[in-house]
């Protein structure tokens, strides 16, 4: 069960007009928090139906993670270029926090 925040701030249209506004460049900043409840991690305790030796014990699971991105979007007409940075704490014992950035370009068609 996962639940978490957006916000989003800066020059921008109304998120779901669909008429082209007239100020063509926008731009925004957004963070988005979120937590994440785990029952059961397949990726790291097996599957049901397999036998697999390579696991970790349930006790060492982690059994709440927290996420979050934060990042800048700039858009003109078609074109949107977005940087953000992505930050998932633990998911086992002893395990480390991990985060990475990407860069994405968008054209609208």
């Amino acid at each position: 069960m996962r639940g978490g925040l957006n916000l989003r701030v800066g020059l921008l249209k109304d998120y779901f007009e669909r008429e082209h506004a007239q100020n063509n460049f926008r731009f925004w900043i957004f963070g988005r928090g979120e937590v994440e409840f785990v029952g059961y991690n397949a990726t790291m305790q097996g599957g049901f139906f397999t036998d697999n030796i390579y696991v970790i014990p349930t006790s060492d699971i982690t059994r709440t993670v927290f996420g979050g991105t934060t990042g800048i979007v700039v858009s003109y007409k078609k074109v949107q270029l977005e940087y953000a940075k992505v930050f998932i704490s633990p998911e086992y014992k002893n395990g480390w926090a991990h985060s990475w950035g990407h860069c994405n370009i968008t054209v609208l068609f």
